[in-house]
């Protein structure tokens, strides 16, 4: 789970990483991040999880941003879980962009809330970004799996498993121009 942030990162790990790391390590404004679990039902449906998870977004950026903007808000997301094995789930972190008028522990204390009321679920765990811990967060949620990722419509086919928004993506844009 992700108390494993204190493995310190060894570089000759890299390969076991998804490339975007190097990117999602020069954000600076890393908010929040859990693990949102399903229950049997949307294990079958990647569709329905993704909804889910976009439905949640919407709702918090409702919430702390006054409109239901799926992409103003900065996040990645990432599927782990295959059919017949490990069950599916979501990694995800958030950045403080347009999150401002409220605090990590109040986000949090809402997301939980709001993915009990969407998917029923309550093994959620969502806590604070932890600056302390410097880039482990970040390596924790690009690790790959032991077994490739099945085809996907949702996550880019098999190359990858995971989605940032459009905000995050022009964060990302930006500080890679910043040198």
């Amino acid at each position: 789970m992700i108390n494993q942030l204190q493995i310190p990162r060894d570089q000759k790990f890299q390969s076991k990483h998804d490339p975007i790391y190097a990117s999602l390590d020069r954000i600076k404004n890393w908010f929040i991040y859990g693990h949102l679990s399903f229950l049997d039902d949307l294990q079958r449906s990647e569709a329905k999880r993704v909804k889910c998870f976009h439905l949640l977004i919407k709702d918090l950026a409702r919430r702390f941003h006054g409109n239901r903007d799926l992409q103003g808000l900065g996040w990645f997301l990432k599927q782990e879980g295959w059919e017949g094995g490990k069950r599916f789930h979501f990694h995800f972190a958030l950045t403080d962009e347009n999150l401002t008028s409220t605090t990590p522990e109040v986000a949090c204390r809402f997301i939980a809330k709001q993915w009990a009321k969407i998917t029923g679920a309550t093994a959620i765990q969502v806590e604070q970004w932890n600056h302390a811990e410097g880039a482990n967060g970040i390596w924790y949620l690009t690790e790959y799996e032991d077994k490739p990722p099945r085809l996907s419509g949702y996550f880019d086919g098999e190359l990858c498993h995971y989605k940032i928004s459009k905000t995050l993506h022009k964060r990302i844009l930006e500080t890679s121009t910043q040198g």
